[in-house]
């Protein structure tokens, strides 16, 4: 059976997310990367919410190849190379590595850990936090960048409304 891990990217100050919510904020060096391009390894699925899944993006460009580092580069065909399930209700269609879904988080987190293999990542704070509401979610994983962002949305927040709701 397939665990779920919450995968998120964290300021030293607990940040999240930038007031707009980029990632422009994350300072990652060769170290973290390549530690990240590890756990993007073991995952045989990617789930995103919109807004991740959109500044994921840039990973399947071929900007994200061109005259970048070679850990960089690797992440990007790792990234390219698993499948996606975005939940949205706004968008029209995603890539062609990717599945949309409006709704239905529960059950498609249920099927897909019911299934052999590796494990599934999850990431946006958003959807994250329904899962975790859902009691779905087996672990997280947070990365550590050596910043202090005093940026918009802090994980203790995220975590309080989960906390609220259930």
């Amino acid at each position: 059976m397939a665990r779920l891990t919450f995968a998120m990217m964290v300021s030293l100050d607990g940040f999240i997310e930038s007031r707009n919510g980029d990632l422009d904020w994350v300072l990652i060096d060769e170290e973290l990367h390549r530690h990240a391009n590890e756990e993007a390894r073991k995952a045989e699925v990617f789930i995103y919410g919109r807004r991740l899944y959109e500044a994921m993006l840039y990973w399947g460009t071929p900007e994200s190849q061109i005259g970048r580092q070679d850990f960089e580069v690797e992440f990007s065909q790792i990234w390219r190379s698993k499948p996606k399930i975005v939940f949205s209700r706004t968008l029209d269609s995603v890539g062609d590595s990717a599945r949309l879904m409006r709704d239905g988080v529960a059950g498609e987190i249920a099927r897909l850990k019911a299934q052999p293999g590796g494990d599934i990542t999850i990431g946006g704070p958003s959807l994250a936090a329904e899962a975790m509401r859902l009691g779905l979610i087996d672990s997280t994983w947070s990365m550590c960048s050596r910043c202090c962002s005093a940026a918009a949305s802090r994980c203790s927040d995220r975590l309080k409304q989960v906390q609220a709701c259930g």
